[in-house]
């Protein structure tokens, strides 16, 4: 009986850690997305029904947390096989395609690093 508990206890934390990278992924787009005056429609971590849901009329993006935190995605105009997004400048889509991995690869250094393990050498 404390073997299932502790099973159903580690898969909660694992689908939560995932939900923690892919929160930090799709901010990452989304903030690029931002900082480069690109339109952003949707900001939602999960599948299954919506927990909450809220529309920023500062931002014009509507953010949605849903019951299984294993996909997210941030829905910007024009992105895809759109011919809009040929708009944007190779470049500035560029950066927004990549902030995500980089935005993943900087927290798993960081905490690597916290936990004390050196991933970055030290230069002094």
């Amino acid at each position: 009986m404390i073997d299932a508990l502790y099973t159903i206890l580690y898969l909660a934390l694992g689908i939560l850690a995932i939900g923690l990278l892919i929160l930090v992924h799709e901010l990452a787009h989304w903030m690029a997305a931002k900082w480069f005056r690109m339109g952003t429609w949707y900001f939602q971590v999960g599948i299954g029904p919506r927990l909450w849901g809220w529309y920023c009329k500062r931002f014009q993006t509507w953010f949605e947390l849903r019951l299984i935190p294993i996909v997210g995605f941030v829905r910007i105009p024009g992105v895809g096989f759109d011919p809009t997004w040929r708009a944007a400048k190779p470049w500035k889509a560029t950066v927004v395609l990549l902030a995500g991995p980089l935005a993943n690869l900087a927290l798993g250094v960081g905490m690597l690093e916290a936990l004390g393990k050196q991933v970055i050498p030290r230069i002094f």
